[in-house]
């Protein structure tokens, strides 16, 4: 995944910041898939799909850790 926190000594700016959302995070891949407010929709849109594909009712609360939720987004996890 191309994100800051990996490319930014090759960028024209050497900035490791977000440029998504006004937090002030690195971009990093836990924070783009996990914390990045600019894409808090399409996060919840794709862990719905994922959760159904799972087989969880779409009302249905399911608490991950942060490495939990990025294994299933991420497509890593065999056994589930």
């Amino acid at each position: 995944m191309d994100v800051n926190a990996r490319n930014y000594r090759w960028s024209e700016f050497h900035n490791k910041v977000c440029q998504m959302c006004d937090i002030g995070e690195d971009e990093t891949m836990k924070h783009v898939m996990l914390e990045c407010e600019k894409y808090e929709r399409d996060r919840h849109e794709m862990m719905q799909v994922i959760l159904s594909e799972l087989g969880h009712n779409r009302d249905e609360r399911v608490e991950k850790t942060g490495r939990e939720w990025m294994v299933l987004l991420l497509g890593l996890c065999r056994d589930e």
